[in-house]
């Protein structure tokens, strides 16, 4: 048996050599672990974005109706802790017009007096107490130093604003 023979020399032993495999190229699916931890970072910061302009948008849309069911309290406190009701009647003259310039257009709200007033408060309402009712207190009685109103009706409007600023937020209306 003859064996082959060795090839001599340097370049006989290159010529024998395989060419080079080169393994294949990564794909880029499915991605590093790395990779999946940046895209669930990524989805958690996004969510929380979304909800704070979703809670920022509500906020600004009903935010004054809570400001304004706090200030009818403090008044409401004010009235059962023996407060001069003329000063009751003003801070609940303020508020309503706080109510409206915050739930309707600036221009039709701002320049109402009188009885007008009282129709713009009927409309945010959804009633006729403030012209025909408890809401006339809202005219005149804030600005006379004594007035012959009884507490009972000064109680009967803080239930109507109550009312009124719960319909105008979009809320139903009480019965």
């Amino acid at each position: 048996m003859a064996q082959s023979p060795l090839p001599s020399g340097p370049e006989a032993l290159l010529a024998d050599l395989k060419g080079l495999h080169l393994p294949d190229d990564p794909s880029f699916w499915p991605p590093a672990p790395g990779w999946w931890g940046v895209v669930l970072l990524l989805c958690a910061l996004l969510l929380v974005v979304v909800k704070k302009i979703a809670r920022g948008r509500q906020q600004r849309e009903t935010g004054w109706r809570d400001s304004a069911l706090r200030h009818h309290e403090e008044i409401a406190v004010e009235l059962h802790s023996g407060a001069p009701l003329n000063q009751v009647l003003s801070r609940s003259s303020v508020l309503m017009r706080k109510v409206a310039l915050a739930s309707l257009p600036r221009q039709s709200a701002a320049a109402v007096q009188q009885d007008d007033w009282l129709q713009l408060l009927d409309e945010l309402g959804q009633t006729q107490e403030f012209s025909n009712g408890a809401g006339r207190l809202l005219l005149s009685h804030p600005y006379q130093r004594q007035s012959d109103i009884k507490r009972e009706q000064v109680v009967d409007l803080l239930a109507l604003m109550h009312n009124t600023i719960r319909v105008a937020a979009g809320e139903a209306p009480r019965v």
